[in-house]
């Protein structure tokens, strides 16, 4: 019943959070600090990623595009 329920409210939960956060308040220190975390992580992420595909036998191009392709997943259950 949980995994039916969290389906549901999911987006509802995402949404609402979204919605709460009033950038007008922030300042301009916060976001900018938050922006170059946040470029950071991707890069690591990015370059984690590509490395761990140096030991096989694909070329540059396939490997950027694992590396890519894999990006946008997140590492919650599948349904």
């Amino acid at each position: 019943y949980l995994d039916l329920l969290w389906k549901f409210l999911k987006p509802v939960s995402f949404s609402l959070i979204g919605k709460e956060v009033d950038f007008q308040v922030l300042d301009g220190n916060i976001v900018l600090y938050g922006l170059i975390a946040l470029i950071a992580g991707v890069i690591v992420r990015l370059v984690t990623g590509y490395l761990s595909f140096c030991g096989g036998d694909l070329n540059v191009k396939e490997k950027a595009y694992i590396t890519l392709s894999g990006f946008p997943k997140a590492t919650g259950k599948r349904s």
